[in-house]
């Protein structure tokens, strides 16, 4: 993605944060993003895990209609696994 669509794709995901803070993808596409740009997300990733690891049934309900509601948790996990990996060396 060149970094004028990942600008403009921020600019929109933060716009929909703003209208639903309660929505999990949100999160999920900023924190993909700004990681592709190579900056900090770790806000996102958290917002997202803590959103989705043990989602609430009104969650569940008010996103009924997304199909793949919380589906990159375990995605996410891993990511952060190898980071930290990366971080502490061999």
């Amino acid at each position: 993605m060149s970094k004028g669509r990942a600008e403009e794709a921020l600019k929109t995901i933060s716009k929909a944060i703003e209208t639903d803070a309660g929505y999990p993808e949100a999160y999920y596409w900023r924190w993909k993003i700004l990681i592709s740009m190579d900056q900090v997300a770790i806000a996102e990733r958290e917002k997202y895990l803590s959103i989705c690891q043990s989602p609430q049934p009104r969650v569940l309900r008010k996103y009924k209609n997304t199909p793949q509601l919380c589906a990159e948790v375990a995605a996410v996990r891993e990511y952060v696994e190898k980071d930290l990996q990366t971080r502490e060396g061999p």
